[in-house]
């Protein structure tokens, strides 16, 4: 299928996406005092937004013949600003890793206005930082978490849904993340009369989707550009759908 960049809609939401790139820069190069200038703020703010508002030109990119190959790719440093591997921790079956799925868990964590606690052992969705004792903002912290709830626990299910959330899980046809073949149902407890299910690993332990990155406040940055200046292309007047031009630079 190949992707209509010249549709209207798809081109405001590629205009927005170039003036945030371009705002992320532009901010960058200014001269200010250091207690007035948060440039790790505003890139976390266009990140949010352009995920966001920008969905359907994201989607319709990454369904393009000639794009998908570039999101469906294996994540590579070299091709994808910067993003590796070791960023994400990951209890979903991705094999292998790709900048889709990445950008995918990215949204969903930055969808989710709450602090997880990092060092809980079932963080909930949402983004925070990382303190290092300097002070300083480092490093942020992304979450996906879909099996559990805002309080850090598990979440737990009637049977039925429990049995079919699992099957769809498992299937090699699931469009959904992943469950590990090895994962099974197991009563928890009782709740107003009614047994409950949650999925467990065999040796008893609970089992949850967690998808965790983190990020540097450089790779932050070079994030927000990157991903702003490639859903800007449909700008260009005779874009061929294949060639990244840098129209954020």
């Amino acid at each position: 299928m190949e992707f209509d960049y010249r549709d209207p809609k798809n081109l405001i939401q590629a205009q927005v996406a170039c003036r945030l790139g371009s705002i992320s820069r532009d901010y960058s190069q200014l001269d200010l005092p250091e207690n007035q200038f948060f440039p790790d703020t505003l890139n976390l703010c266009i990140l949010q937004n352009v995920v966001n508002t920008c969905d359907e030109l994201y989607k319709g990119m990454s369904n393009d013949r000639y794009q998908r190959p570039f999101f469906e790719a294996p994540l590579d440093p070299a091709r994808h600003w910067g993003l590796r591997k070791d960023m994400v921790e990951d209890t979903f079956k991705h094999a292998p890793l790709t900048l889709k799925d990445f950008l995918r868990h990215l949204r969903n964590s930055l969808s989710h206005p709450r602090n997880p606690d990092p060092y809980a052992e079932f963080p909930a969705t949402g983004y925070t930082t990382l303190p290092d004792g300097s002070g300083d903002l480092k490093t942020f912290y992304f979450v996906d978490s879909r099996d559990v709830h805002s309080n850090g626990n598990p979440m737990t299910y009637e049977q039925k849904k429990a049995e079919r959330l699992l099957s769809e899980g498992q299937s090699e046809h699931s469009h959904q993340p992943r469950i590990p073949q090895s994962i099974e149902i197991r009563q928890v407890r009782k709740f107003d009369g009614k047994r409950v299910y949650g999925f467990f690993w065999p040796d008893g332990n609970p089992f949850t989707r967690i998808f965790t990155i983190e990020l540097t406040v450089h790779n932050l940055a070079m994030l927000a550009q990157g991903l702003c200046n490639h859903l800007a292309q449909p700008t260009r007047e005779k874009w061929d759908h294949i060639n990244i031009a840098h129209l954020i630079t």
